[in-house]
């Protein structure tokens, strides 16, 4: 084996040497392909690679940038602020249909409740009784000298009027009494529509419809088959 020491001044040494260092260079080249492709680097979007001979294991090379986030899509941030705001547009709709209904429900009660008082007072005094409705008003009158006269002084059975927005519609006998019927004043003769509450216990066959103008909600008052005034819940459809 032959040691050479000291310059390479001949030509035939250069050559060697030059042909080396191209072997070598070649060699690193094909090695930085094999770890892009290995990564999936595209050969095409990254520059030529720069050598430093100055170290056999140093490779410098520039990645692609990296490409910015998607700008589609909600934040968590954003959903909650949805959220948030879906829950109090829920909130003020429940604050004003909840006592709309409470309302209407305790309205129909009331009226159901003074017509089962109304027909077992004209049952145990023998005395003739009857509901004179308007559009939003009611009073309860009796036959006395032979005229139909409220109750005077009576906090029970006194004339009442409606919450705003509340409106009764009447049926007597299968036949719709017309809204116009139901705004004139109260009168004593008998062509006003009255329901009849007799102290032979019959009562005249009726349907009395409640209705909230605000909510569409619907409650009818009718009598049962054994003469007690029942509520049902309507379509507010």
């Amino acid at each position: 084996m032959i040691w050479v020491t000291g310059t390479l001044t001949s030509s035939p040494l250069k050559k060697v040497a030059s042909a080396a260092e191209a072997r070598k260079n070649e060699a690193k080249k094909r090695s930085l392909h094999v770890v892009n492709e290995h990564f999936g680097v595209s050969q095409a979007r990254l520059p030529k690679p720069n050598f430093d001979t100055a170290s056999a294991s140093a490779v410098v090379f520039h990645r692609a940038a990296k490409a910015p986030p998607s700008s589609f899509g909600f934040t968590l941030l954003e959903v909650m602020v949805v959220l948030l705001i879906i829950g109090v547009s829920i909130g003020f709709i429940s604050l004003n249909v909840g006592p709309r209904r409470q309302v209407v429900e305790e309205e129909a009660k009331r009226l159901a409740a003074l017509l089962n008082l109304a027909q077992e007072e004209a049952i145990l005094t023998g005395n003739e009784y009857a509901l004179e409705l308007r559009l939003s008003a009611y009073r309860f009158v009796r036959l006395a000298e032979e005229r139909w006269q409220e109750f005077p002084d009576d906090e029970v059975f006194r004339p009442r009027t409606l919450p705003a927005e509340l409106r009764l519609e009447l049926t007597i006998g299968g036949e719709r009494i017309p809204p116009a019927a139901l705004t004139a004043e109260y009168h004593d003769d008998d062509s006003q529509p009255r329901i009849y509450l007799l102290s032979s216990g019959e009562v005249t066959p009726f349907s009395v419809e409640l209705l909230d103008l605000t909510s569409g909600e619907t409650y009818s008052l009718t009598a049962g088959p054994n003469g007690m005034i029942m509520v049902e819940v309507g379509d507010d459809s």
